[in-house]
């Protein structure tokens, strides 16, 4: 019985240390930042920007500038693109909706917001490798589209605030 125990622990051991160079290298291949950024440049829908005749309204929001912020992405050097979200989420992570100007809160503009920030969070989530680099490109398509429909939002409502003070 201990010699078969000795022998079986011998052939675990012997196809435990067998070679394998079968098996596929899980090392992804270095990432092509000229092809991201000209990802960046040519395939992102062109950010759209608060109008300045509505700083009024906004000018006590104080996550204003840290939203329009996301419409450097075209401007950064796309080996930043990762600490550029990482610093977007933690200063989205002291955003609070209370904060909001009382004109601005409404129902349009918070979901907006809230889909905005998780399209930022969704991008934290992704390491820039080359494995999943579609991933992080269609979520780069995500966020561009959630900031412009936010920004489309705010500017709407914008012009109604000021319409209505002007018909008061």
């Amino acid at each position: 019985m201990k010699k078969e125990l000795f022998f079986f622990l011998i052939l675990i051991g012997f196809f435990s240390c067998k070679d394998r160079s079968n098996i596929k290298n899980l090392k992804s291949e270095p990432l092509n930042y000229i092809e991201l950024s000209s990802f960046v440049n040519d395939s992102l829908p062109k950010f759209i920007t608060i109008d300045k005749k509505y700083f009024e309204i906004l000018d006590s929001w104080e996550s204003k500038s840290i939203i329009e912020s996301t419409s450097l992405i075209v401007s950064k050097d796309p080996k930043t693109l990762p600490f550029f979200f990482e610093s977007l989420k933690l200063e989205l992570d002291k955003f609070e909706v209370e904060k909001i100007p009382y004109k601005l809160k409404v129902p349009q503009i918070i979901g907006r917001f809230r889909v905005y920030k998780t399209e930022v969070y969704k991008i934290n989530e992704i390491a820039l490798n080359q494995n999943n680099i579609k991933l992080f490109k269609e979520n780069l398509i995500s966020l561009a589209i959630s900031y412009n429909a936010l920004i489309n939002m705010i500017n709407i409502t914008s012009k109604d605030i000021l319409e209505k003070n002007t018909k008061e």
